[in-house]
């Protein structure tokens, strides 16, 4: 309600609207910005990686670019984060972004890079009982990533719609898709 009300009096938008049907998908926010039609999926629970592909596919289809927008919570702020699988799959489809809701307009835009986790060194004896003392090492960890916080966006001017071609790497499949998505400025990592 938040997001749709502070679209309403944004220069730029037309024909907001809370669950507007569209077919087989009921986006929790859509209107048009800047002429381009805008679905916004607010997601709070988790979703199965099937749900999103298909409510994806389904924009895509319609013509729609959808901004998959995730609650901000102060946990991507301490260092280490355990995303969810659909947190995960959502950073691959938006090229390593992910787009957390801080209230009102505002968004801020996250990557995950890898989260080293230490070994401590180690000691043992060798064949001739001589003792033997290793360096520690790091390993990347399988659940934790790194977040790192990017700029604060403004969902009315700072996204524009880009097209996603089908990709897959890792284990995550992403299908072509519409994507309402930060506009990236000259040098930016994208």
């Amino acid at each position: 309600m938040e997001i749709y009300e502070a679209l309403l009096n944004q220069p730029g938008v037309s024909a907001a609207a809370l669950e507007r049907p569209l077919g087989s998908v009921r986006p929790d926010v859509s209107a048009y910005v800047n002429g381009v039609p805008v679905a916004i999926e607010v997601q709070i629970s988790s979703l199965s990686i099937e749900t999103i592909m298909y409510r994806t596919i389904e924009y895509h289809r319609k013509g729609v670019y959808v901004l998959w927008l995730l609650q901000w919570t102060p946990k991507l702020d301490a260092g280490r984060y355990s995303p969810k699988l659909w947190e995960k799959w959502i950073h691959a489809a938006y090229f390593g972004r992910v787009y957390y809701w801080t209230g009102g307009l505002s968004v801020s835009s996250y990557r995950f890079e890898p989260y080293l986790t230490s070994v401590p060194k180690t000691s043992w004896h060798s064949k001739d009982g001589s003792k033997m003392t290793g360096g520690g090492y790091s390993t990347r960890s399988k659940r934790y990533r790194t977040p790192i916080r990017g700029e604060t966006l403004n969902l009315a001017t700072d996204f524009v719609p880009r097209n996603r071609f089908w990709w897959e790497g890792n284990g995550v499949k992403v299908p072509d898709a519409k994507l309402y998505m930060e506009r990236f400025k000259p040098g930016q990592r994208n």
